[in-house]
């Protein structure tokens, strides 16, 4: 099927453009605006997520369970698409928390 677009339509015989003016009918409007306040970024709250944690643990112990053997910082990193040194940070995470 053929599709046609028209890019210009040439006005109807009964449709006028009414002419808005020129630039000298403009005029300049000024707005104040306040100063905006400068506040400092919050330092990034040390240590990891504990829900990304208890993630990263629950996919562990189901790899585990599956596998029969630990879970590597790769296939962590793979499991939950995140960066390697974030999967390498909550795996040293989960291996140092003693189990409960």
């Amino acid at each position: 099927m053929l599709e046609r677009r028209v890019s210009h339509r040439p006005p109807a015989p009964g449709d006028h453009t009414e002419d808005v003016g020129t630039a000298d009918a403009i005029e300049p409007v000024t707005v104040e605006v306040p100063a905006l306040e400068v506040v400092e970024p919050h330092p990034a709250e040390p240590g990891l997520s504990p829900a990304l944690v208890a993630y990263a643990r629950r996919l562990a112990n189901d790899h585990h369970t599956t596998h029969h053997r630990p879970i590597t910082g790769e296939q962590l990193r793979a499991r939950m698409g995140v960066s390697a040194d974030l999967a390498t940070d909550l795996l040293t995470q989960i291996r140092k928390e003693p189990v409960s």
